[in-house]
């Protein structure tokens, strides 16, 4: 019998990029050996390279760019079948053959409530076409402009919407495109981390052969999706076409999985709310290695605050900056030692500028670590200021090496904490630091930073270990094997 296949699908995560998803990948694979896996990857450049070391039973990693190539959905094949695509597509072939499912996507994704299997099945009619047509000569005839200008029209939200503005949101729908000229294996069952662009390929499969798609939302991608508009540039109407779309393959991802695993209660109370079925949701928390995540104590000896995270807005870096500037009016001697990548460079730069401005040079240090393990035991306390959340590994980390926490009160980290650490509001640097410096300052400091680090490892090792939640998605994947025709099991 030869070993079940699994198509892994993520998007700015595994194996490209660093962060807690990227990490749950990277467990899922090495846990379960039996299995063979074939990662595909949604990219930002294709100048992007593995973060990982790729394990054996992954058998393929194709990575798919959405950005940084001169044409979008440009594939990596012989340049004689790029020629016979380029050959196929004219304007009689795109007029007849892409134009009529790209108008059905079009509505779905422009009007309220759109059909998500009418959604799913124009998407699947695209891939076809895209497998033997070329996706930047599609869109470089005049007749998918005029039909999503004609469809923009018909809309009550976008039909004020101007030329310009109308360019914008088609060269970001071209872009996502690229995920449907993508090849699809064959695979017996279907993962996707996320209800965005990476679920598309899980969706195509179960409506073409029927093959089981499991989808673990760790975040609300739309939830993240509307925080990061609310700051950003775009012209009103051109978020409110980002929205729409996100929303529109959010809801696709929900109808099509057979299974949606969620994080904890705050997941699914969005899921729902976003259109999830509920009886489809099951509960599979993250999990962490406990031979490598163990109390080795090696305090600090001065105040240390560890704040492990990728530096990009969400993870709320400027509110622990602020905060630091607070806690070192109690604790003069403190150190807050923030440790991740510069994921977002111009944000990385804003957080230097505010630590030169208040004087917190000598308080605040940023840096990378290959060894957490190791800077868990030195910290006095780790801190997660996130704005949004669902379950950090950080948090479980720090349980499971005996490091009390504090974090601010997003997402599932109430819930993981389970009564084992302090919480604080988003956004709110005086009641964060408010919540550090008792741990930090006074005779029962260290009294109750070691209540909460043992209450916190107690709890880890009953509730969040990785050879449970590893185990949870193996027997998860052979229950679904058990479920196809024997042609696809076997």
């Amino acid at each position: 019998m030869r070993r079940p296949s699994i198509l892994l699908c993520t998007e700015g995560t595994y194996p490209h990029y660093l962060g807690g998803v990227s990490v749950w990948c990277d467990q899922l694979i090495r846990r379960i050996p039996h299995a063979d896996f074939r990662v595909l990857s949604v990219v930002h450049s294709p100048c992007q390279q593995s973060r990982f070391d790729i394990q054996s039973n992954v058998i393929s990693v194709t990575a798919v760019p959405l950005w940084g190539t001169e044409s979008p959905g440009d594939l990596p094949e012989p340049v004689s079948i790029t020629c016979a695509r380029r050959s196929k597509t004219d304007a009689a072939a795109v007029e007849s053959l892409f134009v009529p499912p790209f108008r059905i996507a079009l509505r779905s994704i422009l009007q309220s409530g759109g059909d998500p299997a009418a959604f799913g099945l124009a998407l699947l009619e695209i891939h076809n076409y895209l497998q033997s047509h070329e996706l930047h000569r599609t869109f470089r005839t005049a007749a998918p402009w005029d039909a999503f200008l004609e469809e923009l029209a018909a809309s009550e939200r976008f039909r004020a919407i101007s030329m310009s503005e109308a360019a914008i949101c088609l060269g970001w729908l071209v872009r996502f495109f690229s995920i449907l000229a993508a090849p699809l294996p064959e695979v017996d069952v279907a993962h996707s981390s996320m209800a965005g662009l990476a679920g598309i390929p899980c969706v195509l499969l179960r409506i073409r052969d029927g093959i089981p798609y499991v989808l673990s939302e760790h975040g609300i991608l739309i939830r993240e999706v509307y925080t990061a508009m609310a700051s950003s540039s775009y012209p009103d109407v051109c978020r409110a076409f980002l929205i729409a779309f996100h929303r529109a393959v959010g809801s696709l991802n929900y109808h099509f999985a057979d299974v949606i695993t969620s994080l904890g209660e705050f997941n699914k109370r969005w899921l729902v709310r976003f259109g999830a079925d509920p009886a489809k949701i099951h509960y599979f928390p993250n999990g962490v290695d406990t031979t490598r995540f163990k109390p080795t104590p090696a305090l600090s000896p001065v105040p240390l605050v560890l704040t492990l995270a990728r530096i990009y807005p969400l993870k709320g870096i400027t509110t622990l900056i602020e905060a630091a500037a607070i806690v070192k009016e109690f604790v003069p001697g403190v150190r807050f030692r923030i440790m991740g990548e510069a994921a977002d460079k111009l944000y990385f730069e804003e957080c230097k500028a505010l630590v030169a401005r208040h004087g917190l040079e000598s308080t605040v240090e940023f840096g990378e670590t290959s060894e957490p393990a190791e800077e868990y035991g030195k910290a006095w306390l780790y801190c997660l200021p996130s704005v949004s959340e669902a379950m950090p590994y950080v948090v479980l980390e720090a349980m499971l090496s005996g490091c009390p926490v504090a974090a601010t009160d997003v997402g599932n980290v109430a819930e993981t904490l389970g009564g084992c650490g302090v919480l604080a509001r988003p956004n709110d640097p005086a009641d964060l630091a408010a919540k550090i410096v008792p741990l930090l300052r006074g005779p029962e400091a260290a009294a109750r930073r070691r209540k909460m680090a043992a209450a916190g490892l107690r709890r880890g090792l009953a509730s969040f270990t990785l050879d449970a939640a590893t185990s949870r998605f193996r027997e998860l994947y052979w229950e679904l094997l058990e479920c196809q025709p024997l042609s696809q099991a076997s």
